[in-house]
């Protein structure tokens, strides 16, 4: 902190630009971790939405220092305020140093590291001191509010935040809560979350007792090609692992779906 104050109050007398305002995006996190808790749970991060004000500092040739301003971070649990100052170190490298409150109790949050820089977006993470009891980790992912994000349907809704980016849905209406917005949803009334692009879940694309409501199951190896099917496209789409992948179709094989029972008379 005390080099970019140094830096800051090197300040030549000039016009600087106005404050940019940033908002968080998709990947920004707070997680605590208690250093001297006696029950070692992993720590989870905890998403962050809200912005800040950037101001460009007009200092000697060569500096690139920004004055952040009116920091309002929220979470569940959460709320972080303050300011700082961000700093690009050459083309590709940046600093950032935040004197903050985490729910009301002050906390210096730092970048330690030049860390990588990219365009006029901020990723970045920071940490308050490992020796302080909670441990902060924040992870900020923001970009200019006047940067245009992709939004293929021109819904209002950015892409990565839209529950159908290819059809229109500015209400972003999902019924069921499967996170796949109902005019996207090809299989209402899901009960799970691990569902497609379509918003069908693989119980819902093989069901155990038949295919379809006027056909039967061959037998087991039928109803597990569904179920491979199904898994190979929640892989394609990035949902799950190999691992995963083959641990459904395990629970498929005992859950004994598919079998043909002969009736005994």
């Amino acid at each position: 902190m005390l080099v970019l104050w140094a830096v800051a109050g090197a300040a030549r007398p000039s016009a600087a630009a106005g404050p940019r305002h940033y908002r968080l995006t998709e990947g920004s996190s707070i997680t605590v971790v208690c250093t001297d808790c006696r029950d070692r749970l992993p720590p989870v991060p905890q998403p962050l939405v809200g912005g800040v004000d950037v101001t460009p500092l007009p200092l000697s040739a060569g500096s690139d220092v920004g004055a952040m301003t009116g920091l309002e971070l929220t979470s569940a649990d959460f709320r972080v305020a303050g300011r700082g100052f961000v700093q690009r170190i050459g083309a590709d490298r940046q600093a950032m140093v935040l004197e903050a409150t985490i729910n009301g109790e002050p906390v210096l949050l730092t970048s330690g590291r030049r860390q990588p820089a990219h365009g006029p977006d901020i990723t970045i993470v920071l940490t308050s001191a490992r020796t302080e009891s909670p441990h902060y980790v924040i992870v900020l992912a923001a970009v200019p509010d006047d940067a245009q994000l992709p939004d293929a349907d021109a819904d209002g809704v950015e892409d990565e935040r839209d529950n159908c980016p290819t059809l229109a849905n500015g209400d972003q209406r999902d019924a069921d809560g499967d996170r796949v917005g109902d005019i996207c949803d090809q299989c209402a009334e899901s009960d799970e979350t691990l569902v497609n692009a379509h918003g069908c879940s693989v119980a819902q694309l093989c069901p155990c007792d038949a295919p379809t409501p006027t056909t039967s199951w061959t037998d087991q190896a039928a109803y597990l090609r569904c179920v491979a099917r199904a898994t190979r496209g929640l892989r394609r789409e990035g949902l799950i692992s190999r691992g995963e992948s083959l641990g459904l179709l395990r629970r498929a094989l005992r859950s004994g779906c598919g079998r043909t029972v002969v009736a005994l008379r």
